[in-house]
């Protein structure tokens, strides 16, 4: 399933970037002279660090044709088929330039995931809007560099509350034509960005296209909102918690018992899949179960023929989001007897017992085989 993605040009629409985006850069450029420079002073640094997420959910898009035989756009029919996007920071080669992983879930169950790339201070590679430079404020231009005067400029700096949280944000709003056919195009969209970050919360678009081809005209609405992140405190949203248990201490070649505890948090219900880090010297059988509705336990089993303390991680992922939890095990020698381990010493005793029990029986066996020799009395009369 192709075409909607997490980020950058594909939040809304990943046509934004590919055509209208340069149509709308043209049109600023024309009207460069009308634009109030910008305060002094804006880094054009990231805001955002390794391993910090978003997830939008839901995907909500309305489409509406004039005609009854022209044929759904592809884009369209991939953002109703979407059930959630997230995108993850993954690397960064320059204080600027970020890799970012793109997750499409779609209602089927599949997904498509896409590495992106691009440089916060110029604009360079496919990011576009989906995350800007973090600390920018109203008046800024998105992207810095020798075109700076040509990209858009933030409308708003304001208060808006995300996810239960009041947040500085970023806006920018645009509204824009382009020719088509006798008539135009309207465009209309807006983004909010996390200020501090510079991560995309909100994005909207709306496209007016004229009754003026055989295919008629229609009217397309994306909006798409973050749902979870990991970038700021979000108390509102679903979650869960794993917990395990620390096990009494068993001898060496024993099996012990750890029980991991996934909780739901505010009616969280994905599924969750745990895993372990085993240490060296410790032997576990697999998680059972593997994965978990969004709450329930699980247990884990090990053992080990070497004394010891042993701590195992547990960690239980959902989506982009994942808890780790140490439970620890530990094992000790099995008692001695004379200086041997206990099942050492009875094994021999054992042995020894039988070694007897056998040499017994021999000897029994062996004294009824041998032939009795006749006693012949002989008795003198004097």
């Amino acid at each position: 399933m192709g075409g909607a993605t997490a980020f950058g040009a594909n939040l809304p629409l990943k046509r934004l970037f590919s055509c209208e985006i340069l149509v709308l850069m043209l049109f600023l450029a024309m009207l460069s002279s009308a634009v109030p420079p910008a305060h002094a002073g804006p880094a054009y640094g990231a805001g955002v660090t390794v391993g910090q997420w978003a997830s939008y959910a839901p995907v909500n898009v309305t489409y509406h044709g004039t005609s009854s035989y022209a044929p759904v756009p592809q884009q369209i029919m991939d953002l109703n088929a979407t059930a959630q996007l997230t995108a993850t920071i993954k690397q960064f080669y320059s204080s600027t330039n970020v890799t970012v992983q793109s997750v499409a879930e779609y209602k089927n169950f599949t997904t498509k995931t896409e590495i992106l790339n691009g440089d916060l201070m110029n604009g360079a590679g496919n990011l576009t809007f989906g995350l800007i430079a973090g600390g920018l404020s109203s008046g800024d231009h998105l992207w810095a560099g020798p075109y700076a005067l040509y990209t858009p400029v933030i409308n708003w700096t304001v208060s808006m509350t995300y996810l239960g949280v009041s947040r500085t944000v970023n806006i920018y709003n645009t509204t824009y034509s382009t020719p088509f056919g006798h008539s135009n195009i309207v465009h209309s969209l807006e983004y909010v960005w996390d200020q501090t970050s510079g991560i995309a919360l909100q994005s909207t678009l709306l496209n007016l296209y004229p009754d003026t081809t055989t295919d008629g005209g229609y009217v397309e609405y994306t909006d798409v909102k973050v749902q979870s992140t990991n970038i700021f405190s979000n108390p509102n949203s679903p979650g869960f918690t794993v917990a395990s248990s620390s096990p009494a201490s068993v001898t060496s070649s024993t099996s012990t018992t750890s029980t991991i505890t996934v909780t739901a948090i505010k009616g969280f219900s994905e599924t969750v899949t745990l895993t372990d880090t085993v240490p060296s010297g410790l032997t576990c059988n697999p998680i059972s179960p593997g994965t978990l509705p969004g709450y329930g336990t699980a247990t884990l089993s090990c053992s080990s023929t070497i004394p010891g303390t042993y701590n195992v991680t547990i960690t239980a992922t959902s989506g982009p989001t994942t808890h780790t939890t140490t439970t620890t095990m530990t094992v000790t020698a099995a008692p001695t007897i004379l200086g041997l381990a206990s099942i050492a010493f009875y094994a021999i005793i054992g042995i020894v017992i039988l070694i007897m029990a056998a040499t017994g029986a021999y000897l029994v066996l062996k004294s009824k085989s041998e032939p009795q020799e006749e006693t012949t009395t002989t008795t003198t009369t004097t």
